[in-house]
């Protein structure tokens, strides 16, 4: 639905809060978006979503959502032998679906070199099932280009990085040229080490999260290593409190200033969003909200034509009796993100 278009009065407007955690799911692959824009800025392959209908992000400490990267925690170091055309790796660990997996030592993992005249990047990694080490070649160059023909994109064309299996983990990147001798320290490189250390972003009111960098595509496809989530959404807990009788929405700036030897600076963003709202004391969901959620849910805040304000928020009811008064709850409450309208 659109934003109001015309003048009109409050009546037959709703205030929807959840009515309960929501629906779960474990270990649910996330999909990336080409191009997303959040908060007026437009990011590429940085965020995933959690998929359609499941928009709203519980948030409340007890069941918060955990995001999954599986990546190196420590160790698996991949260095140089005496012997020709191999390396070893040392003793590690990798993290999988939140488990913890001991990586042993490979003190001999083979590498194949390229043809006379040419250059090849090799991949090291290892199996997040099996914890086996191995290599994967790249395609030459061509045209006797060697090393210098090498390139920084993945793929199966002449001097790519190889793909690896969707199953494995980077461990490291080799150049390699021709000539049986062993490999050298300065032709092993880290670029693009899958570690465990990624730090997603939740962002609950778009059900997704916001990658710090984008993860390379450097799997079989190409695909991204996957951004897994586990927790609750809340869409389908929505439930009107059919006594509501008026609701607030009020974003707050906040003013970030300091003073250099040549001028002052100052910049002004909107830092949060406070709402309120007003009912008879005929519906619980507040009451529950805060008894048995720790204030932490949903709201949806929806003008009459059918267009409305949704997050996920904290909120705090407070409860009021008094003589000559219909007993009535005022609901006070903060977004935890940037409101989605709808």
């Amino acid at each position: 639905m659109a934003f109001p278009t015309s003048p009109t009065t409050g009546k037959n407007a709703k205030v929807l809060i959840n009515s309960n955690d929501g629906a779960y799911e474990a270990s649910t692959a996330m999909t990336v978006q080409t191009t997303y824009t959040y908060k007026g800025v437009s990011y590429a392959n940085r965020v995933y979503l959690w998929g359609s209908g499941k928009t709203l992000i519980n948030m409340r400490p007890a069941i918060e959502p955990r995001i999954d990267i599986d990546g190196i925690i420590d160790g698996i170091v991949c260095t140089v032998t005496a012997s020709n055309d191999e390396v070893q790796t040392s003793a590690g660990t990798i993290l999988v679906d939140n488990v913890v997996t001991t990586v042993a030592a490979d003190t001999s993992i083979a590498v194949t070199r390229p043809a006379a005249g040419e250059g090849a990047w090799v991949a090291i990694h290892v199996h997040k099932g099996t914890q086996a080490v191995t290599a994967t070649k790249g395609t030459d160059t061509s045209g006797s280009a060697g090393k210098g023909g090498l390139l920084t994109t993945y793929g199966t064309s002449a001097g790519q990085r190889p793909l690896i299996a969707t199953t494995d983990l980077l461990i490291a990147l080799i150049q390699l040229d021709n000539g049986a001798k062993p490999v050298t320290s300065s032709e092993i490189f880290s670029y693009d080490r899958q570690t465990a250390d990624v730090d997603a972003q939740v962002l609950p009111n778009i059900g997704g999260v916001l990658l710090p960098t984008a993860l390379p595509a450097l799997h079989v496809g190409p695909t991204r290593q996957p951004v897994k989530i586990t927790g609750y959404y809340l869409d389908n807990a929505l439930a009107e409190i059919g006594t509501a009788k008026s609701w607030n929405l009020n974003p707050s700036t906040n003013e970030v200033s300091d003073t250099t030897f040549s001028r002052g600076i100052s910049i002004t963003e909107v830092s949060s969003w406070a709402f309120t709202f007003e009912q008879l004391a005929t519906d619980p969901k507040a009451k529950n909200a805060i008894i048995d959620r720790q204030g932490y849910g949903a709201v949806r805040l929806q003008y009459p034509n059918g267009g409305y304000w949704q997050g996920a928020c904290t909120l705090v009811p407070s409860f009021a009796v008094a003589p000559g008064a219909l007993n009535s709850i005022s609901v006070s409450g903060s977004l935890l993100d940037d409101p989605v309208f709808t």
